[in-house]
């Protein structure tokens, strides 16, 4: 008998987004650790760990129909490795990589900036 997870990634592949959403949010917090842990000291404070792991969550939904593993740990080395590539690519290109450095706000200044 397949276990709760292994039938989300069946649904997820299958075109479910809300399976992917229940089969996905497990992870974030252990991804937001492990992004912050690797992210370089020259981008530490100006990319936020999150968006980064928002930005693998947004390539995981654009390719689980492609996704051929059908077990939580195969599942979560793709997270890892789509993980990877994503702060390979903020750390050579931040903008190209759909994430801006943040900002620093001057002190007091409570507007947002672009």
């Amino acid at each position: 008998m397949a276990s709760d997870a292994e039938q989300l990634i069946r649904q997820a592949r299958g075109g479910d987004a809300e399976a992917l959403g229940r089969l996905l949010e497990p992870y974030r917090t252990y991804l937001t650790i492990l992004a912050r842990v690797q992210i370089g000291k020259q981008l530490r404070g100006k990319v936020d760990p999150a968006d980064v792991v928002q930005e693998t969550f947004l390539e995981v939904h654009r390719r689980i129909a492609h996704f051929r593993g059908d077990s939580p740990p195969r599942f979560l080395a793709w997270l890892r490795s789509i993980l990877a590539t994503r702060l390979a690519l903020v750390a050579s290109k931040p903008a190209q990589a759909g994430l801006e450095p943040r900002h620093s706000l001057p002190s007091g200044d409570r507007r947002t900036y672009p």
